[in-house]
């Protein structure tokens, strides 16, 4: 509450606080000094979001609490509607993906980076799916994504680095659908493809340029820094730690243990694995997930399973989306209190695909037909 109670003191102090860059000046110095995260921006991005809600609210927790929770919900209330538009029939099993798991309203309704990054999130795909399969456009729209973008950029960038090459699939895949004719399809698939992964390639390298833990020739670095970090703390606070073994991360040490660590950001922790209610409740979760997995695979076999990924955009995006934020995660975070929560967005985006590819081609024509 440093920065909210700034402002009965110095109204031009609390505004470079909220506004202002993260550097030491003379009239925020006496109030800075004081934030240990003033020179970490994404933690301080949260900083300033409670310094200006402090001041609408008052100073109360409780009442800056109700505002993350509603940035969190606007987010995920748009996610629901922008796959409730493509597939109106599948509206139950959209609210159980999106409203209805306990780790996105448990990790999305406090004062941390979670529920922001989750409503940003959000609001970025409404706003993809408006314009490749909808064509809508509005000045509104475009504010609200660049906004989110932003909060994306500013908070989590390997959030943004996850989904970009998941859009970039995601319309390469819905471009291929215009074309009818399937010789110049097959003629044109191989340069889609080539657009669709150089493309999702250097919008990666362009974002991640300006952020040197999460630039592409030191992500492996960051990746094994995380990780020894975050098994540390979890060791020293009796948490539950996993392991790979090794800390090798060179490119090919990441290769190998790709496999176990998607696995790890999908279905872990396990029954077994449990050391508190939290990790249960996760648990759960991800039984739930494993369930679903091979219900749908026994429903339409192993072929179909890996033909509808290729077949729906929407599917392709919901798939490449998970399993790279699921690798990014369990590669890179070696500790199970730290996991259930940085998983949440992930969540919602893996069901969702689930659910569109057991129903297969009975739900993809209305997308088909706005592509």
């Amino acid at each position: 509450m440093i920065i909210a109670n700034s402002f009965f003191e110095s109204p031009v102090a609390w505004f470079r606080l909220v506004f202002g860059p993260t550097e030491y000046h003379p009239d925020t110095y006496q109030y800075a000094s004081r934030i240990f995260t003033f020179g970490d921006a994404p933690t301080y991005f949260i900083a300033r979001i409670v310094g200006f809600f402090g001041v609408v609210c008052g100073g109360s927790y409780y009442s800056i609490a109700i505002f993350f929770a509603v940035l969190s919900f606007s987010g995920v209330w748009a996610l629901f509607n922008a796959f409730c538009t493509l597939y109106p029939a599948l509206v139950k099993q959209l609210a159980v993906a999106c409203l209805f798991i306990p780790s996105l309203w448990f990790w999305g309704s406090g004062i941390l980076k979670d529920p922001i990054t989750l409503s940003a999130l959000g609001w970025i795909v409404y706003g993809v799916f408006g314009v490749v399969f909808q064509r809508r456009y509005s000045i509104s729209m475009v504010l609200i994504f660049i906004v989110s973008f932003y909060i994306l950029y500013t908070i989590k960038i390997y959030i943004l680095m996850c989904l970009i090459p998941g859009i970039m699939v995601m319309v390469g895949f819905a471009s291929m659908k215009r074309i009818d004719n399937w010789a110049l399809k097959l003629l044109i698939v191989p340069f889609i493809v080539i657009i669709v992964i150089f493309g999702g390639f250097f919008s990666v390298q362009e974002i991640s340029e300006d952020n040197q833990r999460y630039s592409l020739d030191a992500i492996a670095y960051t990746a094994e820094e995380t990780a020894k970090w975050l098994e540390y703390v979890g060791e020293q606070q009796a948490g539950s730690v996993y392991t790979f073994g090794d800390y090798d991360f060179s490119t090919g040490g990441m290769i190998r243990k790709a496999p176990m660590a998607v696995f790890t950001g999908l279905f872990r922790p396990v029954i077994w694995e449990v050391r508190n209610p939290v990790m249960l409740l996760s648990a759960l979760e991800s039984l739930f997930m494993i369930v679903l997995l091979i219900r749908v695979i026994w429903k339409i076999g192993l072929s179909r399973f890996f033909s509808q990924i290729f077949s729906n955009p929407v599917v392709g995006f919901c798939m490449v989306f998970s399993l790279a934020f699921a690798f990014a995660i369990g590669i890179s975070t070696y500790n199970f209190g730290s996991l259930v929560r940085y998983r949440i967005p992930l969540i919602p985006f893996f069901i969702i695909g689930l659910y569109l590819i057991s129903e297969g081609q009975n739900f993809t024509k209305r997308t088909d037909s706005r592509a």
